[in-house]
């Protein structure tokens, strides 16, 4: 007394059945209703549709091969350009990544990376500049030296020559005291004779 859908094997083949059954008035069963439609269209068609879906799905996986390797070339490109220049700059040569074409993270870092090489490259000019400023000072400097140095040693050849000159003033200065003194006592008794 109830609905009845299944697969059934009719006669010599298999078919999508349904069997309800058929009541009178008096809610007895009199008969039954059968509708069947034959498998193999239905199988025929559902092969085609799962032949057609794995062949949509190759379809789509080898499209989504196709973007994967060119969105990894769009992401592996600047990348090796950001470790070629890493390369000619270790071996002391100028270089810059330049214009990424994409506008994602990787030319935000590409431009920031040229930014801190340009930046970089300003500071090595200062620190030159400053070196080479230094090393004037230095020179400047060294020869101030130099030349108070060959002052002084002027300066003390000339205090070594004045001390000579005094020391033989004094004693010609003693040489004029003991002369006079000499003289005085000389005279002295010369002016009472």
């Amino acid at each position: 007394g109830e609905n009845w859908i299944n697969r059934a094997f009719v006669v010599n083949d298999w078919y999508i059945s349904g069997y309800t059954p058929i009541v009178d008035v008096d809610n007895k069963r009199v008969g039954i209703l059968y509708a069947g439609f034959l498998e193999t269209p239905f199988r025929s068609d559902l092969w085609s549709a799962i032949l057609a879906l794995i062949l949509l799905l190759l379809l789509l996986l080898a499209l989504s091969m196709l973007l994967a390797f060119y969105s990894a070339k769009s992401i592996f490109s600047p990348l090796e350009r950001i470790s070629s220049v890493i390369g000619k700059i270790r071996g002391g040569e100028q270089a810059r990544v330049g214009v990424v074409k994409s506008a994602d993270e990787i030319a935000e870092l590409s431009y920031e990376f040229d930014s801190l090489l340009d930046l970089l490259q300003q500071r090595n000019h200062e620190v030159e500049s400053w070196a080479s400023e230094l090393e004037s000072k230095v020179e400047r400097r060294t020869n101030e030296l130099t030349r108070k140095n060959d002052d002084l040693s002027t300066t003390i050849k000339m205090l070594s020559q004045t001390r000579r000159k005094l020391v033989v003033a004094e004693k010609l200065a003693a040489l004029g005291e003991l002369t006079a003194g000499v003289a005085h006592e000389i005279n002295n008794p010369t002016a009472v004779i």
